[in-house]
């Protein structure tokens, strides 16, 4: 996939998913509001709040309306692999993982691109990364001092 003229891997919908999950993993059980996390993560909230809904009616992270109220992570969710994130905001097309290198319509071990071999080693390291790294792992290494994605 190709976004703001990078090759990425993932969507930019599933990009702002993670980013804004590490976010709530490390708020812990605290609720956030919508606009605190945009400011966090430079998120527009318009977007946020719609990855959010789609990440609670899956029930990765919960919701609270009301002045003290906002989004946390779900507490059962955190054990979750990545993958149940991506499958959530992309569907089975997660990642773009299937699609040949070169655009090819058929690329196969019996009709291979000519990257076929080397992009089926990537593909199986990445899709293992996404097995098994889960939610609870998007929490930053240095909590006391907050990530932030720089805004543009």
């Amino acid at each position: 996939m190709e976004t703001d003229g990078r090759l990425t891997m993932l969507s930019q919908t599933a990009r702002y998913a993670l980013i804004i999950l590490g976010n709530l993993v490390d708020a812990g059980p605290h609720w956030r509001p919508v606009e605190r996390i945009s400011t966090e993560t430079c998120v527009p909230a318009n977007y946020l709040s719609k990855i959010l809904v789609r990440l609670a009616k899956d029930g990765v992270v919960e919701s609270l309306k009301g002045r003290n109220g906002g989004y946390r992570i779900s507490p059962a969710s955190l054990g979750r692999p990545i993958r149940d994130v991506l499958s959530i905001i992309d569907g089975t097309r997660a990642a773009g993982l299937n699609t040949c290198v070169f655009g090819f319509e058929t690329c196969d071990d019996a009709a291979p691109c000519p990257l076929h071999e080397q992009w089926s080693r990537v593909r199986g390291s990445f899709e293992g990364m996404l097995a098994n790294t889960t939610i609870g792992d998007l929490r930053s290494p240095a909590i006391d001092r907050p990530r932030r994605r720089p805004c543009t």
